[in-house]
């Protein structure tokens, strides 16, 4: 398993960004802090998967086919959810609310621990990029859909983020003779380019 220093140092490089931000207003920038610092490390996979008992319950029905096994429970668990008032699930509100690294994704082929450091850095940037830079601005701390952007830095934010929408519409792509189209991309455009930036920062302090 990668070194967890290499998520707490990204983080880390996201709360001198925010401090560092003289556009953003003292309200929003408290904001932001306060959302940063509610977002929880899910690492590897979720702690409940060592609790014979969760997983008894998860598991309910039991078969000899494995595969049948595992489709018999999702499909009675969607059937539960019928009738039931919609509500966000665990699942879903962890992605707005938490800071999502798979077991799957901290080990080969995406991740070495005798990788340099500066590559180390850089995945995990990109892995931490979409839950702090792509849903930012849209959902508030407790991961409820809001704008909690005063109006003076959202008013700020989106003059900041046409640049980005300029840069990418003027690249051209040969194979279909035709430009990209910044604004649909937009907001992958930020969280891609926060991610490079704030890994390069954590890096730096490596």
């Amino acid at each position: 398993m990668i070194d967890k220093r290499y998520i707490r140092d990204v983080k880390k490089a996201y709360y001198e960004l925010i401090e560092g931000k003289g556009w953003l207003d003292m309200i929003t920038r408290l904001r932001a802090l306060r959302k940063l610092n509610t977002m929880k490390e899910l690492v590897g996979y979720p702690d409940w998967v060592l609790n014979n008992h969760e997983l008894d319950n998860f598991y309910q029905i039991k078969s000899f086919e494995a595969m049948v096994y595992m489709q018999r429970n999702s499909v009675l668990r969607n059937i539960r959810s019928i009738g039931q008032p919609v509500d966000i699930t665990r699942e879903q509100m962890a992605r707005l609310t938490h800071r999502i690294f798979p077991a799957t994704i901290l080990k080969p082929p995406f991740l070495y621990s005798n990788s340099p450091a500066a590559i180390n850095y850089g995945t995990i940037g990109w892995l931490d990029s979409y839950v702090i830079s792509y849903l930012g601005l849209k959902y508030d701390s407790k991961g409820n859909r809001n704008v909690w952007f005063t109006i003076y830095s959202e008013v700020t934010y989106h003059e900041k983020a046409n640049c980005f929408v300029q840069q990418y519409s003027s690249e051209y792509v040969p194979e279909v003779h035709m430009n990209l189209n910044g604004r649909n991309t937009l907001g992958e455009n930020i969280a891609d380019n926060g991610g490079l930036r704030e890994s390069f920062r954590a890096f730096q302090t490596y």
